[in-house]
């Protein structure tokens, strides 16, 4: 999603885009993973259904990679993870690369989820 201004943490992203505050640009990338079990991949991670999600199958780190056709600037990054509803598949920890192709990717942001 991409906004103006930034965007107050905790606020709906559906709402945000409603009223025009982000515009939700997912659609415009190529999206892969680096594992999935079967029925859980790209299609479920993406579908705006809070009842579906991805779910990795394989060795970490579990990776989520976003490929743009074009360069793209990305202001905001919108993330649903829910501890209560399988707090084994849940991520403690989500590391933010951005780079022009896979072989240069460069942190940016680490975000730690806190769970009560």
């Amino acid at each position: 999603m991409t906004t103006p201004n930034k965007t107050p943490p905790g606020a709906d992203p559906k709402q945000l885009e409603r009223t025009g505050t982000v515009r939700e640009i997912g659609s415009q990338a190529v999206w892969s993973l680096s594992s999935c079990k079967p029925g859980f991949g790209v299609d479920q991670l993406r579908d705006d259904n809070l009842e579906t999600y991805w779910q990795s199958d394989g060795s970490q780190p579990h990776l989520v990679n976003i490929q743009f056709r074009r360069k793209t600037t990305v202001k905001t990054l919108c993330i649903y993870a829910d501890y209560k509803s399988d707090e084994s598949y849940t991520p403690s920890k989500i590391s933010v690369r951005v780079g022009n192709n896979f072989h240069n990717l460069q942190e940016i942001r680490v975000i730690w989820l806190k769970y009560r």
